[in-house]
This record gives structure tokens, C-alpha cells and sequence, in this order.
């Protein structure tokens, strides 16, 4: 016969990994941000219409620093798809929603198991731990 299980202390450990999904989430969506937003105004200012205008009026180094800014647009771009960090961030919002769904069941359940408890326990934090550290492949 299992022993069941629904204490708070339960509770508390199990929003612990919910919490901890919530921020890997935010960390992965602010870089995301910024690196788009980077990118964005980037690439405004190496548009051509930009330097067209530049290379009459400003003298002829100003070609240069378009390019690498340019290029600078280029490694941001492929960083962004290379780094996995919207990935990242997907595979956090699946474990978050699937913590999610056992906080409800947990609080709507009079008596959980514990093995059922420990068992979602477990694999929710394996899966967070999975993600930290990134692809195995």
C-alpha cells in the first residue's frame, strides 16, 4: 500500500521548480530581446538608403564602419539561431506548463500518492537540469 501525501512542505518544493522554470524563462526572453532589438537597430543603421546619404556628405571612412557594423548585424543574426536560446526558451515553457498542471492537480487532489508525488518531483527537476546544461547531441 503507498503512502499518500499532500503537505505544504510538498507544495513548497514542488513551486520551488516552478519559480525556477518562471526566471530561466525571463533570463532566455530578456537575451532574446536584447539581441533583437540589437539587431533591429543595426540593421537600420547600415541600411543602404543610410549610407547612400553618408558617403556624400561624411568622408570616405564612413564605408568602413558601415561594413562592420554590417557584418557585426551578421554574427548577432547567427549567434541568436546558433546559441539555441530560443530553444532554450521553449523547452522551459513546456516543463513550466507541465509543473503548472501538477500544481493544480496537486491542490485539487485530496491525497497524492508519494510515489506519484516524488516521481513528477523528480522529473520535472531532471528536465530543468537537462535544459541548464544544454544540448547532448
Amino acid at each position: 500500500m503507498s503512502q499518500k501525501c499532500n503537505s505544504p512542505h510538498h507544495l513548497d518544493d514542488i513551486l520551488k521548480l516552478y519559480h525556477s522554470a518562471e526566471r530561466e524563462i525571463e533570463k532566455c526572453a530578456k537575451w532574446i530581446t536584447r539581441i533583437n532589438y540589437t539587431v533591429l537597430a543595426l540593421s537600420v543603421l547600415t541600411s543602404g538608403a543610410l549610407w547612400l546619404l553618408t558617403s556624400h556628405i561624411a568622408p570616405q571612412g564612413t564605408e568602413l564602419i558601415g561594413a562592420i557594423i554590417s557584418t557585426l548585424v551578421t554574427f548577432l543574426t547567427i549567434f541568436l539561431f546558433m546559441s539555441g536560446l530560443e530553444s532554450k526558451r521553449k523547452s522551459y515553457l513546456e516543463v513550466y506548463k507541465n509543473i503548472g498542471n501538477f500544481v493544480a492537480y496537486y491542490r485539487s487532489t485530496e491525497n497524492v500518492e508519494d510515489s506519484v508525488y516524488w516521481g513528477n518531483y523528480k522529473n520535472f527537476e531532471f528536465e530543468l537540469r537537462r535544459i541548464q546544461s544544454g544540448p547532448t547531441t
